[in-house]
């Protein structure tokens, strides 16, 4: 049996690191002019700049409210951002006044991070791809829609095509011809590996995101922004005054706490990949189980599905045709990995800049302890949320090898009990492959999933156990929060400040 890891899907640190640039930049003006000095070209730069929306124009087949929603929101929110952060870093701003510096970096903070993920997708795409985001035509608005989590792999069977380019390059990667390989369906007829595995696919698949998910991600940013607009007006701090820096990095700082929508519809888009993922291998699980599997295929009508695990034939296509299926969108499927591990990390690291403000007692207002509190609060559930459906995805290569090893204690039963009855030998040499083969599966089915290239978060292999480790290290970071806010003697004046 033929088979190969996804070794081509790698991924690229000098696109990630383009990529940071390009996004951390300002656009219209700086990001541009760094297109035009990596590129080395006016017409590729101006390719980039439209690919990639940084000086975005009514051509690239971009649709005019794309270009307009760019202008009016996308381009100001961003140089207003980066103003609020120049102004509090270049201005010498006492404790007691409007503006708290910290708030102001956390904000930033919040946007740096959805650009890291931003970047983290353009370090997966591959070579050709990456090119022809400078050359025309090979890239335009709908290629960039294709490629976001948020809208065509979130519903790859409404963007037509989609299935049919990912599957094509999965299966160039895994190096088989499905195209060319038959089984004997339940109702006794051939059918083909590649339609069978394109079946599966689609069915798994075409399930969009919950509605629920809009909900929660609009509930996780009112209470991330609440906490902040609360607590400010309590402690009498305004929206709005007479000067004009502290209006700039206000507007910056609430702007930047809204650009963390993006970060928790990022989490429970991973997680509803992994759900889909846990599908398709429940789907291959009982195609090896009779009866079989019924499913409906994209030609039309119901066919029943059944590897039979005596035959050779049948567990050599099984397992090309489940490699297929699990190594399907593999690009994206090591995207979410990597969005989740960032989105964990990133509300760890919260968690220590919360220590580090009540053990040296830095000066700071009490609504940028609550909003970091918040969001640590919210990224955390949704997290959790996203690594759940990381350890259920591992989980099912678990279950997959529990299954091969019970076929191969009964294939080991019958064959004993063949032996006993003194049966003739094709049998029993029929039943010996049928066993050497299943063995080879289980090896490599624990080879590939669970040691080589398992669903793994924070470079750790998605089990159980994880979710309660990165948990604990939170509430425990969270405690000593507590214990150094009490021990320290934080307390806060009318305006909200502390400073000792």
């Amino acid at each position: 049996m033929k088979q190969n890891s996804s070794a081509a899907v790698e991924f690229s640190w000098k696109q990630f690191w383009f990529s940071l640039l390009y996004e951390n930049l300002p656009p219209v003006i700086f990001s541009p002019f760094a297109a035009l000095l990596v590129e080395r070209s006016f017409a590729r730069a101006w390719n980039v700049c439209q690919n990639r929306n940084l000086l975005i124009a009514p051509s690239h087949n971009n649709p005019i409210y794309f270009v307009l929603f760019s202008w009016l929101i996308t381009y100001p929110a961003s140089w207003l951002i980066t103003c609020g952060l120049l102004i509090v870093m270049t201005s010498d701003t006492e404790p007691g006044g409007a503006i708290d510096e910290l708030q102001m970096l956390f904000a930033y903070s919040l946007l740096f991070t959805r650009r890291l993920i931003i970047a983290v997708k353009y370090g997966y795409f591959s070579n050709d791809e990456y090119a022809s985001l400078a050359k025309p035509p090979g890239w335009d608005f709908e290629n960039n829609q294709r490629k976001l989590i948020a809208q065509g792999w979130s519903r790859p069977t409404e963007f037509k095509g989609l299935i049919s380019y990912e599957l094509k390059e999965t299966i160039s990667s895994q190096g088989v011809n499905l195209k060319a390989m038959q089984i004997e369906s339940g109702d006794g007829k051939s059918l083909g590996l590649f339609a069978v595995a394109r079946a599966i696919i689609h069915q798994a698949y075409a399930a969009p995101p919950p509605r629920w998910f809009n909900l929660l991600t609009l509930a996780s940013v009112l209470i991330i922004i609440g906490s902040l607009a609360y607590f400010r007006s309590i402690n009498g701090i305004p929206f709005w005054s007479d000067g004009w820096q502290q209006n700039i990095v206000t507007l910056a700082i609430f702007s930047g706490v809204t650009s963390s929508m993006g970060l928790m519809g990022f989490g429970l888009l991973c997680a509803h990949d992994f759900r889909r993922r846990v599908r398709a291998n429940e789907l291959f699980h009982q195609a090896l189980l009779p009866p079989g599997l019924e499913i409906s295929m994209l030609e039309g009508g119901v066919k029943s599905v059944f590897f039979d695990k005596h035959s050779p034939h049948c567990v050599n296509g099984w397992v090309q045709s489940r490699n297929v299926v699990r190594g399907f969108g593999e690009r994206f499927y090591r995207r979410v990995q990597s969005y989740t591990s960032i989105l964990i990390a990133y509300s760890v690291l919260c968690v220590g800049v919360l220590n580090f403000m009540m053990w040296t007692q830095v000066p700071h207002q009490s609504a940028t302890a609550v909003t970091i509190a918040a969001t640590v609060f919210v990224i955390s559930l949704i997290g959790s949320y996203a690594m759940y459906g990381a350890t259920r995805l591992q989980h099912s290569s678990y279950l997959q090898r529990a299954s091969l090893q019970r076929e191969l204690l009964s294939l080991e039963v019958e064959i004993g009990v063949l032996s006993q009855q003194g049966k003739s030998t094709d049998d029993l040499l029929r039943l010996g492959t049928a066993k050497t083969l299943l063995q080879q599966v289980d090896e490599n089915v624990n080879y590939e999933e669970l040691v080589f290239r398992p669903t793994s978060i924070l470079g750790y292999r998605a089990e159980s156990g994880l979710i309660g480790s990165v948990l604990g290290i939170v509430i425990t970071g969270g405690l000593l929060v507590l214990q150094g806010f009490a021990s320290m003697g934080i307390t806060y004046n009318a305006s909200g400040w502390f400073w000792p």
